[in-house]
């Protein structure tokens, strides 16, 4: 048993600073995620802002914006899209489409899945947890109440469950959204080995390699830095076993 990990314990690492939309005020990107770290705090897992996904070294896919690994849960990811109800005109067969935003269309549940299965793909290479890991896979609108959506008539055309809205951002609303958010990929109870070997695949495996960058994170460490320190921590957990 690797000392602590059998303990209730979170962590939660900002791998790349979070931007600051210049034409508004607030860092809405900023404040989900505070509310996600107040909402997991007293939880048995680790959580990422920007967690690197590799299908093979060099091939890079779209990071998600928050990966949450749950004792409990399995594996959560979450895409914060910081968009208001009027810049969202259409919704058709699974595709957004915008005005007055950075893209002009997007699929995000899509999207967000498509990360997800990448990561279970990558834990489902350990035979000891293959097809054990739970994934879900998530949209979060902190700019949309329900009711706006509820409106404009996207109820009916998205899966609301597996997407948070203004009114769920406090940490006794996300815990729970989150937590009955259907399952993307179905999983099991993880015994503590279980949960071990994934903390070890998700906190240092060859997923994090790629070229050097000089991005520096909001604790002043370079994204690289901290890429080599889960690596290392990777390395004393085999030690350890």
């Amino acid at each position: 048993m690797i000392p602590g990990i059998e303990e209730a314990t979170s962590k939660f690492i900002t791998t790349e600073p979070i931007k600051i939309n210049k034409a508004n005020s607030e860092n809405n990107q900023q404040k989900f995620w505070d509310t996600v770290k107040a909402a997991f705090t007293e939880r048995n897992c680790i959580g990422y802002w920007r967690y690197p996904i590799f299908s093979k070294v060099g091939e890079i896919r779209k990071e998600p914006d928050i990966l949450i690994a749950d004792r409990d849960s399995g594996l959560i990811v979450i895409e914060v899209i910081p968009i208001t109800i009027e810049q969202i005109t259409t919704i058709d067969d699974g595709n957004w489409q915008f005005q007055h935003f950075n893209i002009a269309q997007d699929n995000p549940p899509q999207r967000t899945e498509h990360q997800l299965r990448a990561l279970i793909a990558y834990t489902d290479r350990e035979s000891a947890i293959w097809r054990k890991v739970t994934g879900r896979a998530i949209v979060a609108l902190p700019l949309i109440t329900q009711e706006q959506w509820q409106q404009k008539g996207f109820e009916e055309l998205t899966n609301s469950q597996n997407i948070i809205f203004q009114e769920q951002l406090n940490k006794t609303g996300l815990l729970e959204k989150i937590q009955q958010a259907s399952a993307v990929v179905p999983g099991e109870n993880l015994e503590d080995k279980d949960w071990e070997l994934l903390l070890s695949v998700i906190a240092g495996t060859p997923i994090f390699r790629k070229p050097p960058r000089a991005t520096v994170s909001r604790t002043g460490k370079t994204r690289s830095s901290i890429m080599d320190v889960l690596r290392q921590r990777l390395y004393e957990i085999d030690l350890q076993q």
